[in-house]
């Protein structure tokens, strides 16, 4: 006989087609109608998940609280989860997940005296290859997913082995059919959930209860349940039972049945999340870097800090919350999506405030009167070695002054001076320097007035003849620049570039700007325009975006805008429509990588922007940074979610990419894909007709950066890779000591 474990429910969302503060209302609601119908039956068990549903219910009804306390300690009222919430599964980084974790079960812990051992996002939107094993390093060993379904994944059952790529394991549960389910009659519920078990398995579970907006069990699927679970399909052979998660577990395992293996990432539902709302997902990203970087500087400065620890884990505790996956997914309210990138920059703000507070504190005792000082501090446990930037403040008259920096042992370090990030005065300070784990070095800045005052390391030379912004059409090939590019002869300092017609070469790096394209060595790079009306899921994409290109960039004004010793840029104007893009392509001293600083005004509706990078010969082998390491993915044009780069190797070379603040991506043989912008309308889900409300509001509109670091030759590890990615996250922190 086959026993179905009946799981009872309220999948509730915090913030989705609703306000943060209904959110909280529903909890409210849920718990209490679940604390009434645990009252009522006997035996009914509720599942519930996550810390921060409790945590309100603590917070503002202390009688419904001791109500909870009591079915908790009763066995009827079953933790899961072990999270804040129920995140995103793709797109925070392995440490966000580690500290989920570690915050969901340390308030499990506290309120309740147990943690739970069932994983369970049962709503997020595909789960990253490597979270079995943050899942087991948390006390995890089992784990409730539904997305994707059936029809998104092959799967060999409902119950496998769910396989990291290092080896760790969890055993999972793919729920068949919806864990949301209002109907009173359970006969189909149930006899979906019995038709996909693997063989010799005889135990299965049903999720039901209203719920999204909360809910829960009603009075008549529960007393359906107590008529008809004996025998709820006929001819005896399935019996439903009030259950939960980690009996089901529990009884699977008595079984000593093999599950089939299921390794790698599971993928794909809603492609469109990994792309729209970037202002959320960058805003996310943002806060990791700081919080992460702040806690270093904790361990290594500050390790007995119990006030400056609870101030990280409140900002902690924010940023994971809005990891939720209908937040981070962007799929919510306009206003609601406003306040989570609010709530996102404000725990990277405390986090600053808190990296600021523990160096300074500790640090506070470098100035030394009659000195400039700078100092730079690398809370890392891994050594850094790269160029900073540094903006030291200088009242007036910078650009008539020499800048030297020399070392503790007042040798200089090279030094370059050019532009500084505002428009008034100063200048900023580009300088290569190496600093050991968690350690300091601080240099002395000199400045002398300017031999030759005529003279700047900085020049902004044309290298064709229209320097006019062409006015704008409603055609894709706005901004076409004329055929003819004679490049003026080149009369400026001595620099890393060399210029030979319409290339530009550094080291073994060569830039060509062409008319629709940027070529990289052999690499071209296209910012493409695709036609996209899906709607803000991408719903009807399924695992891959259709390719209607309405066109490119053109690109015009192109200009060296940088020549020095240690860094030359090039800077190009491309336009689209009514959108804009400022390209700045730069390379530095001794180094084979090409960095691109893109600065985007986006003014597209229902289109992508997507940066295509064209091999010169078929791409054969693909290695993507994902939350939690390094993942092998096929070349099929699938749409994926991105953690950080991508290497690529074709022919006998092949191309690195770091690019952290690019969440989106697709490689074919003959072609990478990243999707830098998706503009949908807002909370838009098919089949609603658009035509219905032409004035709804459009996501990602306006002013966007994207900073990407090519290495024409794959010459590049995944710890290399990973390891540039996090110094660009999380770069050493710099600052005047005078």
């Amino acid at each position: 006989m086959i026993t179905v474990h009946m799981i009872g429910n309220a999948h509730l969302d915090p913030i989705w087609l609703w306000r943060k503060e209904d959110g909280v209302d529903a909890v409210l609601a849920t718990t209490r109608s679940a604390c009434d119908r645990l009252d009522e039956y006997p035996e009914f068990i509720f599942t519930c998940s996550t810390s921060w549903y409790h945590r309100q219910v603590e917070m503002l009804a202390p009688a419904l609280w001791d109500r909870v306390r009591r079915f908790v300690a009763q066995g009827r009222w079953q933790l899961v989860g072990g999270m804040v919430v129920q995140p995103d599964c793709n797109l925070p980084s392995a440490e966000s997940f580690d500290k989920q974790l570690e915050l969901g079960q340390r308030y499990f812990e506290r309120a309740f005296g147990r943690r739970t051992s069932v994983g369970y996002n049962v709503d997020s939107f595909g789960h990253t290859a490597w979270l079995p094993q943050r899942l087991r390093r948390a006390g995890i060993d089992a784990y409730c997913f539904m997305r994707p379904g059936p029809h998104e994944m092959d799967l060999p059952a409902d119950f496998f082995r769910w396989q990291s790529p290092d080896g760790s394991e969890v055993t999972a549960f793919r729920i068949g059919s919806p864990y949301c389910y209002a109907a009173t009659d359970l006969r189909a519920h149930i006899e979906r959930a019995v038709q996909f078990l693997p063989p010799g398995v005889e135990h299965a579970m049903c999720f039901y209860g209203v719920g999204d907006h909360g809910g829960g069990p009603t009075k008549e699927q529960i007393e359906w349940l107590l008529a008809n679970g004996g025998d709820p399909l006929g001819g005896g052979s399935v019996r439903a039972i009030f259950s939960h998660p980690r009996a089901a577990f529990d009884a699977l395992a008595k079984q000593n049945v093999t599950l089939p293996l299921v390794a790698g990432e599971l993928q794909h539902h809603a492609v469109g999340c990994y792309s729209v709302e970037r202002r959320i997902k960058l805003s996310m990203r943002f806060a990791e870097g700081r919080l992460m970087q702040a806690q270093q500087a904790a361990d290594w400065l500050a390790p007995n800090d119990d006030g400056l620890q609870a101030d990280l884990d409140d900002a902690w505790e924010s940023l994971c919350f809005n990891q939720f996956h209908d937040i981070l997914g962007g799929t919510c309210l306009w206003n609601a999506s406003t306040l989570a990138t609010g709530e996102l920059i404000a725990a990277g703000a405390k986090a600053n405030d808190a990296l600021t507070a523990v160096t300074r504190r500790a640090m506070g005792d470098l100035s030394k009167p009659g000195e400039h000082r700078i100092v730079a501090a690398n809370p890392a446990d891994r050594e850094f070695t790269g160029f900073l930037t540094h903006e030291p403040w200088v009242r007036h008259g910078a650009e008539a002054l020499d800048f030297q920096l020399f070392d503790e042992q007042g040798q200089p370090v090279p030094t370059q001076t050019q532009d500084p990030s505002y428009m008034v005065c100063s200048t900023q300070l580009l300088f290569p320097l190496t600093i050991p784990a968690r350690s300091r070095r601080v240099l002395e800045l000199r400045m002398t007035p300017k031999r030759d005052a005529g003279v700047s390391p900085a020049l902004d030379v044309p290298l064709d003849q229209s320097t006019e912004v062409k006015e704008s059409t409603s055609q894709p090939d706005a901004g076409k620049m004329p055929a003819s590019r004679e490049a003026p002869a080149l009369d400026a300092p001595q620099g890393l570039l060399r210029i030979d017609g319409d290339t530009f070469a550094a080291g073994d790096v060569r830039l060509i700007v062409g008319e629709r394209d940027l070529r990289i060595n052999d690499w071209r790079l296209r910012l493409d325009v695709v036609d996209d009306p899906t709607d803000t899921w991408s719903h009807s994409a399924g695992n891959r975006f259709a390719d209607e290109t309405l066109g490119a960039f053109a690109w015009s004004q192109t200009a060296v805008a940088n020549n020095g010793p240690l860094r030359a840029d090039v800077r190009s104007l491309g336009q689209f429509d009514r959108s804009l893009a400022w390209c700045r392509a730069m390379v530095h001293k001794d180094s084979d990588a090409l960095s691109i600083l893109l600065r985007v005004t986006w003014a597209q509706a229902r289109q992508r922007l997507c940066l295509r990078l064209i091999p010169p010969s078929p791409i054969r082998e693909r290695t993507d940074l994902v939350s939690g390491g390094p993942l092998s993915r096929n070349l099929n044009g699938c749409e994926y979610p991105l953690g950080g780069g991508m290497i690529v190797r074709c022919g006998a070379g092949g191309l690195t990419l770091a690019a952290p603040d690019v969440f989106s991506a697709n490689a074919t043989p003959e072609a990478v894909t990243l999707t830098l912008l998706r503009s949908p309308l807002v909370a838009h889900h098919d089949p609603f007709d658009p035509a219905r409300r032409p004035d709804h509001p459009v996501t990602d509109q306006g002013s966007h950066e994207f900073h990407l670091t090519l290495w024409p030759t794959a010459t590049l590890t995944p710890p290399q890779l990973i390891r540039h990615v996090d110094q660009h996250l999380m770069p050493p922190v710099v600052w005047d000591a005078t």
